[in-house]
């Protein structure tokens, strides 16, 4: 069963976070901000991907050449 009912189109969520997170590409709401070029993320995980770009945090590296990347 899914609780949690988005009243702009009805999907269905089982987890209250997650429809909060939905609801926001109805809205456009994206409150978590980058301090570096104030990009805008309606989540914070991808606020976080995006921070590797800035920082440099290369945790990711390729298996066949080893290059490293920012994301997986």
């Amino acid at each position: 069963e899914s609780p949690h009912r988005c009243h702009f189109c009805s999907k269905s969520f089982t987890r209250k976070e997650h429809l909060t997170n939905h609801v926001r590409i109805h809205t456009g709401e994206s409150p978590h901000r980058c301090e570096f070029c104030q990009r805008t993320f309606t989540r914070k995980e991808h606020l976080n991907n995006h921070l590797r770009q800035h920082t440099g945090d290369s945790s990711h590296c390729c298996n066949v050449c080893s290059k490293p990347f920012t994301r997986k």
